[in-house]
Order: C-alpha cells, then sequence, then structure tokens
C-alpha cells in the first residue's frame, strides 16, 4: 500500500517549522542538479565522445537522484503552497480506518464500592479514500531506488575504481550522494520496506542489461576500452556474471535490509525525543 501523501513531503520532526523542510528539499534538489549539469560540462570537455557520458551507472545514479530530490521538492513545495492558503485536505487525513473493540469490561473502584459496567461493544468506523498522488507515488518508488543504488557506487567506486587522484565531481558523485541519503533517512517521514528491494534490484536489472548490449555491439567506455567497466568486461562472462549474480543475490538485499534497520532506528528515535 503507498504511503499515506503527507509521508512523502513531510519531514519527521514535528518540532521544526514546514517551511524549514521546504528550503531543505529545494536545496538539495538545487545542489544536485548542479553537480548533474557541472558534471556532463566536465565530461564532455574530457570525452572524446561526450556521449560515453551515459554509459556510465554512477552518472544514472546521479541523474536517478537529482529527479528524486526534484520530485520530493516539488511536491514538497507544492503542498506548503496548498497548506497556506489552506487547501491542504489530506495532511491528516487516514486511510479507511476500522475500529472495533467487542465485550469491554469498564470497572471501577471508588470508596469501597464497585462499580462493574455491562459489556459493549463499539464500532467506530470512518471511510475516507483518499487517493495517493501520483507524484507522491513516483517519489517513493524514486527515493527506494536511489537509496541503495547510491549506496552502492559508493561501495564499489572507492575500494575497486578509485585512482587515487582526488577531484571535486568524485567525491561528490561517489561520496557525498550516499551520505546525503544516509543523512536525509533520519529527516524524511518516507517509510521504508523490506520488499521494495525489487525497486533497485530493476533499476540495477535494467543497467546490467543495458551494459551487455553496449559492450557486446562495440560500445567503447571513456578510454576506448571495449567495456565500460573493467570487471564488467563481457567478452570474459565469468566475472561479470559473478559479480552482478552477488549484487543481485547478497548486495541489493543486505543494503535494503541495513537501510530497513536505519528506517526503524529513525522510529525509536523519533520515539525517544517526542
Amino acid at each position: 500500500m503507498p504511503p499515506p501523501p503527507r509521508h512523502t513531503r513531510k519531514h519527521m520532526w514535528e518540532r521544526c517549522p514546514p517551511l524549514a523542510f521546504v528550503v531543505y528539499r529545494l536545496c538539495l534538489a538545487l545542489y544536485f542538479l548542479s553537480w548533474l549539469i557541472y558534471t556532463g560540462y566536465e565530461k564532455g570537455i574530457h570525452y572524446k565522445n561526450p556521449s560515453v557520458f551515459f554509459v556510465y551507472f554512477t552518472h544514472w545514479v546521479l541523474i536517478l537522484l537529482t529527479s528524486s530530490m526534484m520530485v520530493s521538492a516539488g511536491a514538497t513545495l507544492y503542498h506548503y503552497l496548498l497548506r497556506s492558503r489552506g487547501e491542504s485536505w489530506a495532511d491528516d487525513i487516514t486511510f479507511d480506518i476500522q475500529m472495533e473493540q467487542q465485550s469491554a469490561s469498564l470497572a471501577h473502584d471508588q470508596d469501597s464500592r464497585l462499580y462493574q459496567g455491562e459489556d459493549v461493544t463499539v464500532r467506530v468506523i470512518t471511510n475516507v479514500k483518499v487517493e495517493t498522488p501520483w507524484y507522491c507515488k513516483l517519489s517513493w518508488v524514486l527515493y527506494n531506488m536511489t537509496f541503495s543504488a547510491t549506496i552502492l557506487v559508493f561501495l564499489i567506486y572507492w575500494p575497486l575504481l578509485y585512482d587515487g587522484h582526488f577531484m571535486g565531481t568524485k567525491f561528490n558523485n561517489h561520496a557525498m550522494t550516499a551520505l546525503v541519503m544516509l543523512a536525509d533517512v533520519f529527516v524524511t517521514k518516507i517509510p521504508i520496506r523490506l520488499l521494495h528491494m525489487v525497486y533497485p534490484l530493476v533499476f540495477v536489472t535494467v543497467y546490467t542489461i543495458f551494459n551487455i548490449i553496449y559492450s557486446l555491439s562495440g560500445g567503447l567506455n571513456a578510454y576506448g576500452s571495449p567495456y565500460i567497466y573493467k570487471f564488467l568486461d563481457w567478452r570474459k562472462p565469468l566475472i561479470p556474471i559473478t559479480v552482478v549474480a552477488c549484487l543481485g543475490v547478497v548486495g541489493i538485499p543486505v543494503l535494503q535490509v541495513t537501510i530497513f534497520a536505519l528506517y526503524r532506528l529513525r522510529l525509536f528515535l523519533h520515539k525517544r525525543c517526542r
């Protein structure tokens, strides 16, 4: 079931004013949009073929993250403006509340006298159906894809691909993305579900299929090699098949469990700090 609309556009900490969360979302969206544009410009200068920019998994994830941040910022700003005009009708509506209490005995002891109430049946049904807006659903799906993908980039790049030459774009695209998502899980109200590992799995599967087709059809990376990443050289399929299988069977599920644990920690901290 999709989350209530408010969960995709509200923060976790009620003491923080709503406008601050709007500014936070807008700043993140502008920050990553700026880095995406700058990264494309920088790579366009250094690559012999600028279109090669779009074959790298890092850049796919950066585009995905920027899209996620922009959708979240747009939804947050839109509903903040509605609320400021008194039109935020969906803020506090819950979905299909059905509460039934049967055979409830009421007891009270006062001044050595016992009053025993009769069995009662209480049934409260509120049947209010609110369709989660499409952009809130989109925000949730993008968020689930982005979280695992950014951490995956971080874990693969620094031990396997980092060449020792530090650059701002390298740090932003392979570290800051993951750090922001890890911090964001403690700010946003967006829920995390274990079964939603299917979304990053789909994303990685789509990229893997693209990688295979691109490499085997004669595509080159930015340095003229017949593969995008050396460990995904499909002319020698054993290594890339092993890597992809490990990611699908172990890597992404472990990441999703870790992210879910952080989500549960967020709920615990929120409960303790209320």
